[in-house]
């Protein structure tokens, strides 16, 4: 039961940080200060423009869309264990760290998705390790 309530969690945090990627890249795709940096600087054109957005996007939200979707399957067949949560977390921080580095400070959805991946890291690593005594948890 305490694991459900994490889990639920997790799931309305990695909603929130998917739903924050689509507003920022929604943003940044209906920009044309962007495009004509992005022209700027590659010289492509608009379709190339939208397809970096794209790509940018999709690499922005998989990593919580996989990470939530394992938790939900496998807490219930293969239980939570230590090593699990330090390898999600792992997983979380170096997202983080990457997310830190793309330096986007005038996006107020770049310091909404920082501190939501801290609390999706933080979601994780409390998530109660499964104990083969049937009285604890």
């Amino acid at each position: 039961m305490k694991s459900e309530k994490h889990i639920t969690k997790i799931l309305i945090t990695a909603i929130s940080i998917i739903i924050f990627s689509s507003f920022e890249a929604f943003i940044k795709g209906k920009s044309l200060a962007f495009f004509n940096l992005f022209q700027s600087k590659t010289g492509g054109d608009i379709g190339d423009y939208l397809n970096f957005i794209m790509l940018n996007y999709f690499l922005d939200i998989i990593e919580p869309l996989i990470i939530s979707l394992f938790l939900v399957f496998a807490t219930k067949k293969l239980r939570v264990n230590r090593l699990m949560k330090f390898v999600l977390g792992g997983m979380v921080v170096a997202k983080l760290i990457l997310k830190i580095t793309k330096l986007e400070f005038n996006s107020i959805f770049f310091y909404l998705e920082i501190l939501l991946y801290l609390i999706f890291f933080y979601f994780i690593i409390t998530i109660p390790i499964y104990s083969e005594d049937k009285n604890e948890l």
